[in-house]
């Protein structure tokens, strides 16, 4: 089970996220930036640097539905927010049950990087790939290290 709930200024108490098709990946996630880099030496050592970065992009694939905003389509949520020049993000809550086990990931400063205004396919619902940037996420999970 999936659950997505969007936390934007316009959308007072957040809005839980419909139109996930069940045989899609309905969530794809990437970081900005490599978090780690080798640089090879003359000398044949290795230097090493690293950052702690976990900005990146999203990708939600989903179908239009009939449920508007307050109901939770993600592509009228998407375009709503872009059309209003949005530049300080929001938040996605992103939640789900795996084995019994449930598991929760919050992005912050979520941002609407590109929706297409219109997909149309003649015997199936389209798939909307609805990309946004994030700036950080807090994994609830987290592994605490002592």
């Amino acid at each position: 089970a999936l659950a997505a709930k969007t936390g934007y200024e316009g959308l007072a108490g957040g809005v839980y996220l419909t139109g996930f098709k069940l045989e899609d990946v309905a969530i794809h996630t990437a970081g900005m930036l490599a978090n780690a880099k080798l640089i090879p030496m003359l000398n044949g050592d290795t230097m090493t640097l690293t950052n702690s970065n976990k900005s990146g992009t999203m990708s939600i694939a989903c179908t239009r539905t009939s449920a508007g905003i307050k109901g939770g389509d993600l592509v009228a949520i998407a375009d709503f927010v872009r059309s209003q020049g949005d530049s300080s993000g929001g938040s996605l809550e992103v939640a789900w049950t795996r084995n019994g086990e449930p598991k929760k990931i919050v992005f912050q400063k979520v941002c609407v990087q590109d929706c297409p205004p219109l997909q149309y396919a003649g015997n199936d619902l389209p798939s909307y790939d609805v990309k946004f940037t994030y700036a950080t996420y807090s994994d609830a999970d987290y592994p605490k290290w002592e």
